[in-house]
């Protein structure tokens, strides 16, 4: 049988832990935008990239032609009704 401790924090560690929120929220209301203007990439670091890239999508056609395949059966099986 499962049996937690629940331990009091002390006073430090909890002024410690409002300090870390208070600063993620500074931070999130702080935020700026960020444009990117290049990216610096080898050509064939760039083309291994995008070919994993296209390998990859393929599971996702799949997916998507599936899913169009039964939608459409279905609004086609229905609208002759």
């Amino acid at each position: 049988m499962f049996c937690a401790r629940i331990y009091p924090q002390s006073n430090n560690a909890l002024k410690e832990k409002m300090e870390i929120e208070t600063n993620q929220k500074d931070l999130a209301e702080k935020s700026s935008r960020v444009k990117i203007t290049d990216i610096n990439m080898p050509f064939w670091s760039m083309v291994i990239f995008m070919v994993k890239w296209a390998i990859a999508s393929i599971p996702a056609i799949i997916i998507l032609m599936l899913l169009f395949m039964f939608f459409g059966g279905f609004v086609t099986t229905f609208s002759s009704i």
